[in-house]
């Protein structure tokens, strides 16, 4: 989940799912991203995103393959880039997965070995599926925790806030 960016490579994700054909046998493709009408942002690179999701989708020919949907909170296994903020919340392989968004096939493999394990081992998902909560819960109960990182960053958004409605 993310604003279509390149940092975040959310098309690069989109693209790995096209061609990887195990993948699309197995699954279909969830994303939840921004806008899905370049008209609606006002942001070049977004735009050039969206535009480029357009494109992926009709190239692959994703359509009835591609979702929007959301995931961790809901208990959904969740896949998240091993860099910025999610690489800190999942543990790899225990309460979902870290992927490289710079490397589609190790990425769109490590994705098609989770659905392959699911189809064998009837457990799987569920196990996965409460570690993603239980996961997503913990991290909201140590954002109530005044000095944890989310926390203050909260409180940081609140307090500038605060200061510009003074001004």
């Amino acid at each position: 989940m993310a604003r279509l960016d390149t940092v975040k490579n959310i098309t690069g994700l989109t693209e790995w799912f096209g061609k990887n054909t195990k993948l699309r046998n197995l699954v279909d493709l969830v994303v939840v991203a921004g806008f899905f009408d370049p008209s609606k942002s006002n942001d070049r690179e977004e735009i050039a995103e969206i535009k480029k999701m357009h494109a992926l989708i009709e190239k692959y020919q994703l359509k009835g393959q591609y979702k929007v949907s959301f995931c961790m909170n809901c208990g959904l296994p969740t896949f998240a880039t091993d860099q910025g903020g999610p690489a800190k919340i999942l543990v790899d392989g225990i309460s979902g997965f870290n992927i490289d968004p710079n490397d589609g096939d190790v990425s769109s493999n490590k994705i098609a070995d989770f659905f392959e394990k699911c189809k064998t081992d009837a457990g799987y998902w569920n196990k996965m599926s409460a570690e993603c909560s239980k996961c997503d819960r913990k991290r909201m109960f140590q954002s109530q925790n005044l000095h944890h990182p989310h926390r203050l960053h909260q409180l940081q958004k609140l307090k500038l806030k605060k200061q510009h409605q003074l001004l």
